[in-house]
C-alpha cells in the first residue's frame, strides 16, 4: 500500500526546519497588531501597588534588612522605606521579544503613553528598568533597529541564568512565545532570576474565534494555536496558578493587509515555496469568495476550476478594510 501523503504542501510541517522566525522580516512589524495598553498597565500599576503599601519583599527593602540604620543617619520609618521602594524602578525582563511589538507598548505604558489606535491614555509614570532576549538573529536584528535604547541579549527561555543574576526582577514576560517554551525548565529559569513575589506574566495576542467567521479564517490560515481562556498555560510548582485578565478589542486592516499579516505566522514561514502560495491562494479565496469581500489574486492568476461567478468575486479592491477581533490574554502567576 503507497504512503498516505496528508500534506502534499508541506504547510503543517517544516520545510526547513529550525526556529520558523529566523525567516521572519520586517512584516511582523508591520502587520502583527499592537498590544493595548489597558492590559499592560496593570502588570507594573500591582508592582508599584505593593511597594507602597509595604507588601513587596523584593530585596526585602520594606522589613530593613537591606536598608538598616547608617552611622550618622536614623533609621529610616516605615513609611520611609515604603516610599523608597515604591521610587526604585522596576526590573522587567522580557522573554521572545521578537521585533519590539510587546517591548515598545511596554515602554509606553510605563511612561503613561497612550496608543492612538487602541487608547489607554494614563497620568502615573513608571522608573521601568527592562532588559529583552530574543533567540532568532533576524529578530534581534529589526529589535535593535526599533529600539536601541533597550539592552538585548540572545537568551532564551530555557537558558536565562547563563545571561542574568539571580533575583534581579520583578517581573517576567513572555508575550505571544510561551508556546514556543518548554515550560518546566522556562519555570526554573525564571524562579531563579526574579525577586521574592515576584511574578511571570504570559500574554497571549490572538484573534477572538468565538466569531465563528474568524475561526474559520484561523483554520484556512493556518495561524496557530489558540489559547483558550479556560485553559490556563501551565507551569510548574514554583508559581502560583494563572490568574486571567482578559481584554478585548479589534484590529482594522486592509484586505491585502490581512493576507500580509497570514505570512507573518509559523505554519506559512514554515512551509515550501508550493505550500506558501497554497496558503495565500486559500485565504485569498477565503476573504473574497466565501466572505463575498472581492480581493484580488495574486498575479492575476486564478484555478482553472474556478466559476465566472468567482472571478467576478476577485475583483481587486485595495482600500476595503475589515475589523479583525482580537482578544488579549494577560496570565499572571506569583513565585511562591
Amino acid at each position: 500500500m503507497g504512503k498516505l501523503i496528508t500534506d502534499p504542501f508541506k504547510v503543517g510541517r517544516s520545510a526547513t526546519g529550525g526556529n520558523p522566525y529566523l525567516g521572519a522580516d520586517q512584516a511582523y512589524q508591520r502587520y502583527r497588531p499592537d498590544y493595548p495598553l489597558s492590559a499592560i498597565r496593570p502588570l507594573l500599576e500591582q508592582v508599584w501597588r505593593e511597594r507602597a503599601e509595604g507588601r513587596w519583599r523584593g530585596g526585602e527593602t520594606v522589613s530593613g534588612k537591606c536598608s538598616g540604620a547608617v552611622a550618622g543617619k536614623p533609621e529610616e520609618s516605615v513609611t520611609e522605606k515604603r516610599g523608597r521602594a515604591a521610587s526604585e524602578p522596576i526590573r522587567v525582563l522580557e522573554v521572545g521579544a521578537g521585533s519590539g511589538k510587546f517591548t515598545r507598548a511596554l515602554l509606553q505604558a510605563a511612561r503613561g503613553g497612550s496608543n492612538p489606535t487602541l487608547g489607554g491614555s494614563h497620568v502615573r509614570v513608571y522608573d521601568l528598568d527592562l532588559r529583552a532576549s530574543e533567540p532568532a538573529a533576524n529578530m534581534r536584528e529589526q529589535f535593535t533597529l526599533n529600539l536601541p535604547e533597550v539592552p538585548l541579549s540572545e537568551a532564551s527561555a530555557e537558558n536565562l541564568t547563563d545571561f542574568y543574576e539571580s533575583h534581579s526582577f520583578d517581573l517576567i514576560v513572555y508575550a505571544q512565545c510561551w508556546h514556543w517554551v518548554k515550560p518546566e525548565l522556562a519555570c526554573e529559569n525564571a524562579r531563579k532570576l526574579l525577586r521574592p513575589e515576584g511574578q511571570i506574566a504570559i500574554v497571549y495576542n490572538q484573534l477572538d474565534v468565538t466569531y465563528p467567521w474568524v475561526k474559520r479564517l484561523t483554520r484556512v490560515g493556518r495561524t496557530g494555536d489558540v489559547q483558550f481562556a479556560d485553559k490556563p498555560p501551565r507551569v510548574n510548582r514554583s508559581f502560583t496558578p494563572p490568574e486571567l485578565s482578559l481584554h478585548h478589542w479589534g484590529q482594522q486592516l486592509t484586505l491585502e493587509e490581512i493576507v500580509e499579516l497570514v505570512k507573518t505566522r509559523s505554519a506559512y514561514l514554515k512551509a515550501s515555496l508550493e505550500g506558501k502560495a497554497h496558503l495565500e491562494q486559500g485565504v485569498r479565496h477565503y476573504l473574497g469568495v466565501e466572505l463575498g469581500l472581492g480581493l484580488a489574486q495574486a498575479g492575476g492568476g486564478l484555478e482553472p476550476e474556478t466559476t465566472a461567478d468567482e472571478k467576478s468575486a476577485f475583483t481587486p479592491l485595495p482600500n476595503r478594510t475589515l475589523t479583525l477581533p482580537y482578544q488579549t490574554q494577560v496570565w499572571t502567576s506569583r513565585k511562591r
